[in-house]
């Protein structure tokens, strides 16, 4: 019998033989696969996690606060300037640069009413509510916003009352979306 050599079997690259990895060398690549995965998601994680501190804790924020008593009375917006924290008119107004909308309440347009008594009305709505909270006033964010952007918020007055359910008790608003525009019919 014929004794062949691996050189003949295999061809000119059989006295290369294919190592395996070593054990080291296995245990290497486990380990930087260990360290590399949560390496990957502390870093993809941190951003989050600092974008929701930073938002639930800054007082400077808006959304992040749910009581604010104010003593000093809230300006009136103007159309010139930054608009901070002011009043646009009977159910809008801005916090803190944040533009909002009181939840369940309408009152009338002082912009473009539907004719004068409506502006009038409106300028009375807007005078009220600016009254009602030179008392102080907390501004609870309901998260949502409504078809302008603007964000939802309930305020409760110092005494502890809704300051929409007042300006609807008194006439000068009214309950939205259910109810008739009036303003113009009066």
């Amino acid at each position: 019998m014929i004794r062949f050599s691996d050189r003949d079997r295999y061809g000119a690259f059989a006295h290369r033989k294919v190592t395996r990895p070593s054990k080291d060398r296995n245990r290497q690549r486990r380990l930087f696969r260990h360290l590399l995965i949560p390496a990957f998601l502390i870093g993809f994680a941190v951003p989050f996690a600092v974008t929701f501190t930073r938002d639930r804790f800054d007082p400077r924020l808006p959304h992040s606060r749910t009581s604010d008593a104010q003593t000093h009375p809230i300006p009136l917006c103007s159309d010139w300037g930054r608009r901070v924290t002011c009043l646009v008119d009977g159910d809008t107004g801005w916090e803190g640069g944040v533009k909002w909308r009181l939840s369940a309440v309408d009152a009338p347009e002082i912009t473009s009413p539907g004719c004068a008594n409506e502006r009038q009305q409106g300028l009375a709505a807007r005078d009220r509510l600016q009254s009602l909270m030179v008392a102080g006033y907390s501004i609870r964010w309901l998260g949502r916003t409504d078809r302008y952007n603007r964000q939802l918020v309930d305020i409760t007055l110092r005494d502890g009352r809704d300051a929409g359910g007042v300006l609807v008790w008194e006439g000068l608003a009214r309950i939205w979306p259910n109810g008739t525009k009036q303003w113009c019919n009066r």
